[in-house]
């Protein structure tokens, strides 16, 4: 994992400060949503949609906020429905993009002999409901987890799918 974080940094400002755009290229270019992207994170990552925007329906009448990506695959396997990022839509944030650019550094430069305690660390959280499972409660809100390397991250990975696969394998 050290070594994707690594690969990822060479695309970001040494000061930790990335664009949209820092980020884009670091996560391979790809920006797109799947159904398996953690719904908790979707409130948070997700502006309302404009009263001025048209959201165009398909044949069956059903409306489609985002445009769906069909996918070419063996008619026996499933596979997650996608759709593609949306700049009216998706929100990506300054703290998101600083939080995610240091949880790569700390992933990158965590100290072989200390991992125990950097994934213990990863994902402190202020909130008083919190358990010592891995993710936040609904209550949680972004003052309460200001220590978290790991909420950042988690956030923006609904729109990489580079960065969710960092994320699933920790």
């Amino acid at each position: 994992m050290a070594n994707k974080a690594d690969d990822c940094l060479q695309y970001i400002p040494n000061d930790l400060h990335p664009t949209e755009a820092d980020i884009t290229t670091a996560f391979e270019g790809v920006r797109l949503h799947t159904a398996c992207s953690e719904p908790y994170f979707w409130q948070q990552s997700s502006r309302l949609v404009p009263a001025t925007l048209v959201i165009p329906a398909d044949s069956d009448g059903k409306a489609h906020v985002f445009n769906l990506l069909s996918d070419e695959t063996q008619s026996n396997q499933k596979v997650p429905m996608k759709w593609q990022y949306s700049n009216v839509i998706c929100a990506i944030t300054t703290s998101q993009l600083h939080g995610t650019a240091t949880f790569l550094h700390r992933l990158a430069h965590a100290p072989l002999g200390h991992l125990p305690e950097f994934y213990n660390e990863l994902d402190n959280c202020g909130n008083k409901s919190r358990t010592e499972n891995i993710g936040h409660s609904l209550h949680c809100s972004s003052d309460t987890h200001r220590s978290s390397l790991f909420h950042p991250a988690r956030t923006l990975s609904c729109h990489f799918p580079y960065l969710r696969s960092i994320i699933r394998r920790i």
